[in-house]
């Protein structure tokens, strides 16, 4: 499997109405020490809570499979995996150059392996990155509309339409500009340098007007601020005129740079040029040579001076961003590590696990556990919250193979500290029976936190039994040392400090592997 079954997997998630973020996505997947096999992408589905299932799977079940997923398949004489959506005549699927091609039945069952990741279609609403991203759409096609409704001839508009295609191609140059490369770009850029397509001219340092100014920030400044003035103060024949024939040296010297300089092109660089040299054609044949308004030109001047400054800030802003997303990929590259995380891990061990009594343990998740975690913590406690998340999404997925040992560390002698009283409530429970309705009530104690209403709903009850337990507890923690809340053991180990605790999906899958042997 090659890097770019990231594509696949971005676009699994949209076909199955998971919406996340295709950066985070990204760099959860492309960090894991197994990427690019199946197993980082079952574990990076762990990850963001999404059930899945990796396995073999004859082709006489492929009608009971769900309608989209992810399948190692036949090609060129090698296995590659391929996004397969099921149709009702045979299968549409799709490799990780983002190629489609549709196959019938009997075609599909000839490159047919078996391995494939399934996922379950995500039955909630879309989330506000969609709407998001739709509503940017819809605003740019509006701006690009009310821009052209304001210019009042042919010549004028066809001017205009060009600039709109510069600011678009000015987009694509920024993206590469950024260190962003779609496979758009690339094919576009292919067509020409087939080697290193655009990045490499877009990016020379050499390649700057006045040795200051880039390719992408002119480009930029200039077709925005063309668009801006035809919105905002009409457009000026003269104007243009003298832009467009101040281009032509531009244009002629990206093209000598291109050609002789560094020998290679650059098609989004040519389309530029190609814009600007018919825009120049065009304000000749229809405007004629004419001193600009001192007015118009002064607003005019004042746009370009806003753009420039804007897009300088903006700039520095995103330049700022884009270098700490890179740091922070190489970080949870190295954060990742598995051999690094059990070396912590192991670091300190848990003193004495004997202090509870087995009948005083409130335990969560398997009988026959292959990592027991002991989870210290106390309902008051402000960072238990996302603590007990993490517990509760560790046995909601694992649960089969993980058991939890919940530890309350309260003032077991105050009956009536808010934090006792909710824990007495919960051991009711726990001690009825009624497990599931117990964890059920911490739950609900750490989403709202409303002490009043929390024990309107759940009384307290005193039982000798609870004191026991919380006696149990208490000692628990007082011979381990425990004086941080919340704290993890695992397997008896402490979990490290330098990791937050929901660190622990990136490593549990191999936790689970390595002690099940």
């Amino acid at each position: 499997m090659k890097p770019s079954v990231a594509g696949l997997v971005n676009r699994h998630l949209k076909l199955s109405n998971y919406h996340i973020e295709p950066k985070t996505l990204d760099m959860q997947l492309q960090t894991h020490p197994d990427f690019p096999t199946f197993k980082a992408v079952s574990d990076t589905y762990d990850y963001f809570g999404i059930r899945n299932l990796a396995a073999r799977i004859p082709f006489a079940a492929i009608r009971q499979l769900p309608e989209n997923f992810i399948a190692l398949l036949k090609s060129n004489g090698d296995l590659e995996a391929f996004l397969v959506q099921r149709r009702k005549a045979g299968f549409l699927i799709t490799n990780q150059n983002m190629e489609r091609q549709k196959l019938s039945a009997d075609a599909f069952e000839t490159i047919w392996e078996g391995t494939a990741i399934l996922i379950d279609e995500n039955k909630r609403t879309v989330s506000g990155a969609g709407v998001f991203e739709k509503t940017a759409l819809i605003a740019m096609a509006a701006f690009a509309v009310f821009s052209l409704i304001s210019v009042n001839s042919i010549p004028f508009i066809a001017y205009h339409l060009l600039s709109l295609s510069g600011l678009a191609l000015s987009y694509y140059i920024l993206k590469e500009s950024f260190g962003f490369h779609s496979k758009t770009t690339a094919k576009v850029c292919a067509t020409i340098s087939k080697q290193d397509g655009c990045g490499v001219v877009i990016n020379d340092q050499n390649a700057k007007l006045f040795k200051w100014i880039s390719l992408s920030d002119a480009v930029l400044v200039y077709f925005l601020s063309i668009t801006l003035s035809a919105i905002l103060i009409g457009a000026n024949d003269a104007v243009f005129l003298t832009l467009a024939a101040l281009s032509i040296p531009v244009v002629l010297y990206s093209i000598y740079y291109q050609g002789i300089v560094v020998r290679k092109w650059c098609a989004l660089c040519l389309g530029i040029s190609g814009i600007l040299m018919v825009q120049f054609v065009l304000a000749c044949m229809h405007w004629p040579a004419m001193a600009p308004s001192i007015a118009y030109a002064s607003k005019f001047l004042f746009i370009v001076l806003f753009v420039s400054l804007s897009w300088y800030k903006l700039k520095g802003v995103l330049s700022e961003r884009f270098r700490l997303e890179s740091v922070e990929f190489e970080f949870t590259r190295f954060r990742r590590d598995q051999e690094l995380f059990l070396m912590c891990l192991t670091k300190e061990h848990l003193k004495d696990h004997n202090v509870i009594a087995k009948s005083h343990k409130i335990t969560f998740g398997s009988d026959k556990p292959v990592i027991v975690i002991d989870a210290v913590t106390n309902p008051m406690c402000g960072f238990c919250s996302e603590a007990f998340k993490t517990y509760a999404g560790l046995l909601k997925t694992y649960g089969e193979k993980v058991q939890i040992n919940l530890i309350f560390s309260v003032p077991n002698k105050n009956t009536t500290h808010p934090a006792t009283q909710i824990v007495m409530a919960v051991l009711a429970m726990y001690l009825s029976g009624d497990k599931t309705q117990s964890l059920h009530m911490l739950a609900s104690w750490f989403e709202k936190r409303d002490l009043k209403d929390w024990l309107d709903q759940y009384p307290v009850q005193q039982d000798a039994r609870i004191t026991a337990i919380l006696n149990d507890h208490q000692d628990w923690v007082a011979s381990n040392g425990v004086t941080q809340i919340p704290t993890t053991f695992i397997n008896n180990y402490l979990f490290p400090k330098r990791y937050d605790l929901s660190d622990i999906f990136l490593f549990i899958d191999d936790l689970i592997s390595e002690n099940s042997h």
